[in-house]
This record gives C-alpha cells, sequence and structure tokens, in this order.
C-alpha cells in the first residue's frame, strides 16, 4: 500500500516507486488517498492530475460511520467541505488535539485497513511518505496488519531534493512551497502545524479557518462550555479575532514571521 497524500513529498514518492518497475506497479501494489475532507482543493486536483498523467490507479476512500467504515470516492465525488470529520466528531463527541490524534487514525488509517482486508488482504507493507530529514517522526511498526516502511528515509532524501524534483516537472501542487514546505499541504488548519501556519490560514482563507472554529463551537456547546480546542494553546476564535486585527505583514509567509497572540515575539 502506497499512502498518497496530495503533497510534494508523497508525489515524489510515488513518482520513483512507479519508476522502479518502469513506469508501472506490480498488480498486488495499491495506492490509496484517504480524502480527510479539509485537504485544500489543489491537493486533491494534484492527486488526480499524477494519477492521470502518470497512468496510475488511485483508489479515493472517505471514512464513514457505518459498518463498512468507508467509501470509495473519486475526484468528482470526493467530500470538499469537511464532511466526513464532522461527523467523526459528532460520533466522539471531543476534538482531536495534539495529545489525542485520533482524526489521523480514524480518518486515514482505520478505513485504509479495512480497504485493504475487503480486498482480501491480510498482511501488507506500507510506504509512508516521511523523508530522511524527517527521520524522528519515524515509529516503530505495531500493526498486526501491517509493517510501515520509509523509502525515501533510506534513499536519504530531503526536502530539497523534493523541491528540485518538482522544479523539474511540467506540473505542481498549486500551493505556496516555502523553503520547500507547503504550510497548507495537509489538512488546511492541522494542529501539529504552527500557530503561524494557522493563523495565515485565518487571514486568507477566511471559510476554512471558520469551519475549525464551528466545530469548536459545537463541542463547547456539546459540554456546557467545557474544553473545546484542536489546539491547547490558542483557539480557533482567537486566532480569527487575532488575525483580523493585524497588518498583512505579520503573515508574510515568504519572510517567515508571524508575531504570536500571546507576547508579541516573532517565529520562524
Amino acid at each position: 500500500m502506497i499512502q498518497f497524500s496530495g503533497g510534494r513529498t508523497s508525489g515524489y514518492m510515488l513518482r520513483h516507486l512507479l519508476d522502479a518497475h518502469n513506469g508501472q506497479l506490480p498488480a498486488e501494489c495499491h495506492v490509496l488517498f484517504q480524502n480527510t475532507s479539509r485537504e485544500m482543493p489543489e491537493a486533491l486536483d494534484v492527486v488526480q492530475e499524477c494519477s492521470s498523467r502518470w497512468g496510475v490507479p488511485v483508489f479515493w476512500i472517505e471514512y464513514r460511520d457505518d459498518e463498512l467504515g468507508y467509501d470509495v470516492v473519486n475526484h468528482n465525488s470526493a467530500s470538499r467541505n469537511g464532511e466526513p470529520f464532522p461527523a467523526l466528531i459528532r460520533k466522539k463527541k471531543y476534538l482531536p488535539d495534539q495529545q489525542s490524534r485520533f482524526c489521523t487514525q480514524e480518518l486515514k488509517v482505520r478505513p485504509a485497513k479495512r480497504w485493504m482486508i475487503g480486498r482480501g488482504s491480510c498482511h501488507w507493507r506500507a510506504a509512508i511518505e516521511i523523508r530522511a530529514d524527517e527521520r524522528h517522526l519515524v515509529k516503530p511498526s505495531r500493526g498486526e496488519t501491517h509493517k510501515c516502511f520509509y523509502p525515501l528515509v533510506e534513499a536519504k532524501v530531503t526536502r530539497r531534493t523534493v523541491a528540485a524534483f518538482w522544479r523539474d516537472q511540467p506540473f505542481d501542487l498549486c500551493l505556496p512551497n516555502i523553503n520547500g514546505k507547503s504550510p497548507l499541504g495537509n489538512c488546511d488548519g492541522c494542529f501539529p502545524g504552527s500557530e503561524r501556519t494557522r493563523a495565515f490560514l485565518a487571514c486568507y482563507y477566511l471559510n476554512r479557518a471558520s469551519w475549525w472554529r464551528t466545530e469548536e463551537d459545537w463541542v463547547a456547546a456539546e459540554s456546557n462550555g467545557g474544553y473545546a480546542r484542536f489546539d491547547r494553546r490558542v483557539s480557533w476564535g482567537e486566532l480569527l479575532e487575532h488575525a483580523e486585527r493585524e497588518a498583512d505583514w505579520v503573515f508574510d509567509e515568504g519572510a517567515g514571521v508571524y508575531r504570536d497572540t500571546g507576547f508579541g515575539s516573532c517565529h520562524d
């Protein structure tokens, strides 16, 4: 199973795995894209473009709160307004955060596992897009059904390697590329990301940022004003209010600067 997130790194990995097999993957190898519905539209577009340009089938799946646990979709039918994610939050009645990242497990890992088992697989290896300069993210595989492996770590691929590859391609992920990083390349408001990146979303993608605040408000209402934050450092309501007050230069992704909500310091 090749995990394809729609980011530049996973695209690089997919292209080189294809090249290693003369442009055609073995029949028992499957490329999966798990749509959480909070990916940027550009990420969905590049998944489709890689599939069509490179002639490789990509299976699109989404979480569902039913017995099967997933649904098979495509570029046209994929959820784009956060539908699977709220369904998961309504079921849990609390939010994922840095200490409880159940969104990754429920929206990505389990649907993929169920899809593979549904195709008759009992054991498999999962290719994960972690680079050599992200080696600290590698964790021991403990799954009963699958083991993870990290071809880009083994190949000593860094973000600069990936950036150089995409400069030579006739198409690209149409999202900002800041020193080899795509700050909006995962879920648009992903809480493990920097406060600066999320504040950038609050300033320039108001509708997308407001979705995260709506979910925080729903959980707060359900818990009678209890704890309801995706990020323990700052709520989305606070970020949106702060973004409204600040000058544009504060969010300059090119300069890599963001004055935080608490102390007026600068983050790089």
